[in-house]
């Protein structure tokens, strides 16, 4: 499969050719939790995401979010106070 992605993927930032329902584009994914340290361990992960990002005609620049494993709705997150964890995740 990394072979496959290689030979005939586009690199971060690049363009993909024009998809159709047909022939969509297909992104191999890998996530783990971090692993942390022995004074902190590791964080688990809310959810894993791909953003498209893309500038229109008129100059524009776009995104859209597409979740791709895990929930909002899991209990991960973070205090805005405290930047601490709260909640598993998956």
């Amino acid at each position: 499969m990394i072979e496959q992605a290689y030979r005939h993927g586009v690199p971060m930032g690049g363009e993909i050719a024009q998809s159709t329902e047909a022939n969509p584009p297909r992104f191999p994914v890998h996530a783990q939790k971090d692993s942390g340290t022995v004074k902190s361990s590791g964080t688990d992960l809310q959810r894993v995401q791909i953003v498209q990002g893309w500038v229109d005609a008129e100059g524009e620049t776009h995104e859209k979010v597409f979740d791709i494993a895990g929930s909002p709705d899991n209990g991960a997150t973070v205090d805005p106070m405290t930047c601490g964890r709260v909640g598993l995740g998956m």
